[in-house]
């Protein structure tokens, strides 16, 4: 969990967002489990297996603040935050990029208010 607060989720969840998306371009796997409270159903191996596909058919990804060079010509965001209808937390969408180019594969993440604090849940990582 960590701490909420109020009105400022997006910002109290960077930090994480930042090191999961770099856990995963260094291939430190193994602390994306100590970033989250919940894998739901993935396993260590799924991400290992994730990450080798992405890096066979991508060459590797980019750590979190590489310039995105897509510009189409309507509005593009990297990152987004999807609020829950009901309030309870917000979804997350990081598009994940290889030498600053956009490619399909999009890190989701969940993440849930309870009091003071948020829970992180690792929702998938796969292509759009």
């Amino acid at each position: 969990m960590i701490p909420r607060t109020k009105d400022y989720e997006e910002q109290d969840v960077m930090p994480t967002v930042q090191a999961i998306v770099n856990a995963l371009a260094q291939g430190d796997l193994d602390r994306i489990p100590t970033l989250v409270d919940d894998m739901g159903s993935y396993k260590p191996e799924w991400l290992q297996q994730m990450r080798e596909h992405i890096v066979e058919e991508t060459g590797g990804i980019d750590v979190y603040g590489v310039p995105c060079t897509f510009r189409p010509n309507y509005e593009y965001k990297q990152l987004r935050f999807y609020p829950f209808t009901d309030g309870s937390g917000m979804a997350c969408e990081y598009a994940l990029t290889v030498s600053g180019d956009l490619n399909d594969w999009t890190l989701l993440l969940r993440f849930y208010y309870e009091g003071d604090s948020i829970r992180v849940e690792f929702e998938d990582l796969h292509i759009l």
